[in-house]
């Protein structure tokens, strides 16, 4: 379904299906279809985990890593970036309430 979404609104904006190289998440400012900035990819996901209800330490957490940890895809993270996230997730509990 999001897969059809997005090839909607590619056909939509170019006037034509989606290439093989083309991407989905395109750039809706551009004339011919280029991938999303960086920033306005994480930008985005920012928003739509605070619309999701994600916890905000998780969120200063993804800002800091970009990375997300869950109890899912924990184990598919090496433990550097584990404790990079876990690091980030205490580092805004202690800006919250140093004390």
């Amino acid at each position: 379904m999001l897969l059809r979404q997005r090839r909607d609104i590619f056909r939509e904006k170019f006037g034509r299906d989606p290439r093989p190289m083309d991407p989905l998440l395109f750039d809706p400012d551009a004339d011919e279809p280029r991938p999303l900035d960086e920033h306005r990819v994480k930008a985005a996901m920012v928003e739509a985990m605070r619309h999701a209800g994600f916890d905000p330490a998780a969120i200063y957490a993804f800002q800091k890593t970009d990375l997300i940890a869950t109890t899912r895809n924990a184990e598919d993270l090496t433990g550097e970036e584990l404790e990079a996230w876990q690091a980030a997730v205490h580092e805004y509990r202690l800006l919250l309430n140093p004390n």
